[in-house]
């Protein structure tokens, strides 16, 4: 009786074992098989980071910028942006010749950005990897944003609270592409303060 027991024992286990070998076995995924994705690595501190930007606000002008970021990596969750430069070239929109055109008016001056310079704390609440092209696997990670600014245009300066999202995408351990979209609140009557930045990063 003992020995039947047992063996009923044994075969309920190897039939767990089985059902969760087939619950945790080889996927196929767009056609590959795939075991199990390992935990993110992220073994590099220190990055910098060179864009290219858009500020699309005012009605008097468009702003182009370039923007170079020196970023600390504390942990896989937090990182700090330590200083983050942008030069912004101004173009005008049109509005100005179409005021005097249409209604004879003519703004005496129009406040335009210069640089901003910002310093900001990262969160990353998600990361991973993805197949491109279903042949390459590449890791991304997602993050916000937040911390103190100051804005420089060709009137005054003004302090204020910048907040983003940004997404990188890796090309191999050292380079990286980065999408952000960032906006800089002031406590001033500065306008025009929503970027979107899109760049390369090299990490070390």
């Amino acid at each position: 009786m003992l020995t039947l027991m047992m063996s009923l024992v044994c075969a309920a286990c190897c039939a767990m074992a089985q059902e969760n070998l087939k619950l945790t076995g080889e996927k196929p995924l767009d056609g590959d098989k795939i075991q199990a994705v390992e935990t993110y690595e992220n073994p590099k501190t220190q990055q910098i980071f060179f864009g290219l930007g858009l500020w699309p606000l005012d009605p008097y002008y468009n702003g182009f910028s370039v923007n170079l970021t020196y970023t600390r990596y504390l942990n896989k969750t937090y990182s700090w942006d330590v200083a983050s430069l942008d030069y912004i070239y101004t173009v005008d929109s049109g509005l100005t010749s179409q005021l005097a055109d249409s209604y004879q008016v003519q703004p005496q001056s129009i406040e335009r950005l210069n640089f901003v310079l910002t310093s900001d704390m990262n969160y990353t609440f998600a990361y991973g990897k993805t197949i491109f092209l279903k042949k390459y696997i590449r890791y991304f990670r997602s993050s916000l944003l937040a911390g103190p600014g100051l804005v420089i245009t060709n009137q005054e300066s003004a302090v204020g609270m910048d907040v983003g999202w940004r997404i990188e995408t890796f090309v191999n351990d050292n380079f990286s592409w980065r999408v952000e979209a960032r906006y800089l609140y002031t406590f001033g009557a500065v306008r025009n303060n929503l970027a979107f930045i899109f760049g390369t990063a090299y990490a070390y």
